[in-house]
């Protein structure tokens, strides 16, 4: 059997080297008759023969950027974990038990480029980055990381408003006041999330001032907790969050208010049998002080926000052992102050707080209980030697409330170069 095995080996592997062999002499051929081809045809005719692209064509740009960080922590979130190099609020380390004190991480994943361009009537946009998930083992061996989407809509002017189709950020998120922060991740009460939606914008006009009407259809998803603290994502849904939001850009600055309504549908015989309506606010804005200085804030409130603030710090509800539900009611907010010292230079201050309730029945894995209240101080300093060119760096300090008393921290240092195309 064993002689057997090993001729068959050997006939397959003549058969895929034959067939290597008869396809490279086609390709090779089909090149050389190509290249024969135009080299006989007369000067007129070569002339002639280009490649037509659309006149839209012409409205396409490629952009991106190139960042690389140095991040230090006083504590690590544990070994090849994400939240070492971007600020995720619910892994801020309780301790150090694990011996990952003083930790310095070097990443170049928050690089990114993107594609866009538009006609008469339709824009697009196509954006990718580097974050994507890729095992820890890659780091060592070559520095690997993974690609993702982080947009890809379409968005058409009409006579009856704006329609967007895609993914980018949510309809509820003002990125007219998002915060001046240059370290990659999301603060414990700031609302940043990109979602699948379908959008209808339209304008308005209110004593003079400019403003718009935002209505999304948002792709539903939502995460429960367990007693035990175990989190789970039931993928029952069946209808998408609608999210509201209107906005007026008066002459020092933006203000905005925005809702949303979710329906949290979870069908896990045995374990979770309930359908509950969520809801929440958010109000947001920029304030310019003067020429060199503004304020960015927001502020949101809800039952089962979950997903949309702190990059899913808390759950939308907790699952009991009767399989019912209990919403998780929450309520966050952001400042950010920045100065620019001149065209070049800018420095920054951000504070961060979010509370959750509903959460005490918890009891989590080994009785470690559930995160109730994170808060984060940070401060920056940037600079542009170069126009495209830009240097920072940020100091970081959070702390978090548990259940169970024992509290959790992190000191973070992040270096930054970031060099615009």
């Amino acid at each position: 059997m064993v002689v057997l095995r090993a001729v068959q080996s050997a006939k397959c592997e003549q058969r895929n080297l034959d067939l290597n062999r008869q396809v490279t002499a086609v390709v090779r051929g089909a090149s050389a008759l190509l290249l024969a081809a135009l080299v006989s045809l007369p000067s007129s005719a070569a002339e002639e023969l280009t490649v037509k692209l659309p006149e839209w064509i012409n409205n396409v740009e490629i952009g991106g950027m190139l960042k690389m960080s140095a991040v230090t922590s006083s504590q690590s979130a544990g070994a090849n974990k994400s939240a070492d190099e971007l600020l995720i609020a619910a892994q801020v380390p309780r301790d150090d038990s694990e011996g990952e004190s003083n930790q310095l991480r070097m990443t170049a994943r928050e690089t990114r480029f993107w594609l866009k361009g538009h006609d008469d009537t339709t824009r697009f946009h196509i954006e990718l980055d580097f974050s994507g998930y890729t095992p820890g083992s890659l780091e060592v061996a070559n520095g690997s990381a993974g690609l993702r989407l982080r947009h890809a809509y379409t968005e058409t002017e009409t006579p009856y408003g704006r329609f967007l189709f895609g993914q980018t950020w949510s309809t509820l998120q003002n990125t007219k006041a998002s915060m001046h922060k240059t370290l990659y991740g999301e603060l414990p009460g700031e609302l940043v999330k990109r979602i699948v939606q379908a959008r209808w914008t339209g304008g308005f006009n209110l004593a003079n001032v400019a403003g718009n009407v935002y209505v999304g259809l948002e792709s539903p998803a939502f995460t429960v907790q367990k007693l035990d603290g175990t989190l789970v994502q039931p993928d029952d849904d069946r209808v998408p969050d609608l999210a509201l939001r209107a906005e007026l850009n008066p002459a020092w600055g933006n203000i905005s208010l925005a809702a949303v309504a979710r329906q949290l549908r979870c069908d896990m015989p045995g374990e979770c049998e309930d359908l509950l309506s969520a809801q929440g606010v958010i109000l947001s804005g920029a304030w310019r002080m003067s020429a060199k200085d503004e304020l960015h804030f927001q502020y949101a409130k809800g039952e089962g926000l979950g997903r949309y603030m702190g990059g899913n710090l808390y759950p939308e509800a907790v699952m009991h052992d009767d399989a019912s539900l209990t919403l998780v009611d929450s309520e966050n907010a952001a400042f950010s102050y920045q100065h620019r010292w001149s065209p070049s230079l800018h420095t920054a201050i951000i504070y961060n707080l979010s509370e959750a309730k509903e959460l005490d029945t918890v009891v989590g894995v080994n009785g470690q209980g559930a995160q109730t209240e994170l808060n984060s101080l940070s401060a920056n300093i940037m600079w542009w030697p170069q126009q495209r060119w830009r240097l920072s760096a940020e100091w970081l300090l959070a702390d978090s409330d548990w259940t169970d008393g024992n509290p959790g921290g992190l000191e973070r240092w992040v270096f930054s170069s970031r060099y615009d195309f």
